[in-house]
């Protein structure tokens, strides 16, 4: 089995139609080569809901049912449990992959032999226009920094943008599982940089997120509650350095600073931390603020 999709599900019924779309678009595609073989995985998180699965979709995916609610991190980690491809792609119940872009960057992987590949993705927004996540050649290249997850935040929007070799993901993060559902990509990415796994940007277009207009605001107290989460879950694995939990304890308190209505609280904080102001303001600089945008919360994913 080369790619198993895993896909957690909760309270997510209007979205079945679309995943049972984007699944059969590639399935019964003739002008797709084929050149990867797949398993499809959903694991379904809110057991007080029923999941009514069609037909087809009986046949073609396999559910794992969590007998209580135990969050995205938790379902994530079953589902990679359960799986059998040698690359995991993960995806939202309320995104969407395309399959063909997909194969190119899985040809890559293998070719190269790396961890992870970071593919590009689009917003499609409820008013029928879109964008790239990535439009720069200077983004592009940042997402496979470690440093600027340590001093600007989570470079990655979703881990559906990512293809991931399955032998890769460190232990500590299946199991260390977060409470409060967030910021578990992040944690990912955090322990993989840390072990040295090899991330390699591919600029195709594989993830695509379609926003509806309704999440449009951002839980802060949920924010800090994740983040909080996250310090914690980096601070029991053994090898992970003391430094790069007091940095990132430092970049959180200062976004969490941003995020507040106060002005003076904002300019205080800055100037408190004008070594992350100036790496901060010279990454949206040179980025856009487009980049920006999206992960201060303009889009979040459901099920998050």
């Amino acid at each position: 089995m080369d790619i198993s999709i895993i896909i957690p599900y909760y309270k997510g019924k209007k979205y079945l139609d679309r995943i049972e779309r984007n699944l059969k678009e590639y399935i019964f595609n003739i002008d797709f080569k084929h050149r990867v073989s797949f398993e499809i995985i959903m694991i379904n998180d809110s057991p007080s809901e029923p999941l009514e699965l069609t037909e087809w979709m009986k046949s073609n995916i396999r559910l794992i049912n969590n007998e209580v609610n135990k969050g995205i991190h938790y379902s994530r980690v079953e589902g990679l449990k359960a799986a059998h491809g040698k690359y995991i792609q993960f995806m939202d119940q309320d995104d969407s992959i395309n399959f063909k872009e997909l194969e190119i960057s899985f040809l890559k992987m293998n070719k190269l032999n790396i961890d992870v590949i970071i593919n590009n993705g689009k917003f499609e927004f409820f008013d029928g226009t879109s964008a790239e996540i990535y439009t720069t050649s200077s983004y592009k290249k940042s997402v496979v920094i470690e440093s600027n997850y340590l001093n600007i935040r989570d470079l990655i929007i979703s881990p559906g943008q990512c293809l991931i070799k399955k032998s890769s993901i460190p232990e500590a993060w299946q199991n260390n599982i977060m409470h409060v559902s967030g910021t578990d990509d992040y944690l990912l990415w955090l322990l993989m940089f840390n072990e040295n796994r090899l991330f390699k940007f591919c600029d195709n277009v594989v993830y695509i997120h379609k926003n509806s207009g309704e999440n449009l605001s951002l839980d802060i107290e949920n924010w800090k509650e994740s983040l909080d989460d996250l310090e914690y879950n980096l601070s029991i694995v053994p090898n992970y350095p003391a430094n790069k939990i007091r940095r990132l304890h430092r970049v959180n308190l200062y976004k969490l600073a941003l995020a507040n209505d106060n002005r003076t609280t904002k300019i205080i904080e800055s100037m408190k931390n004008i070594d992350l102001l100036i790496i901060n303001v010279i990454f949206r600089i040179r980025n856009g603020s487009f980049a920006v945008k999206i992960r201060n919360g303009n889009f979040t994913a459901s099920n998050k």
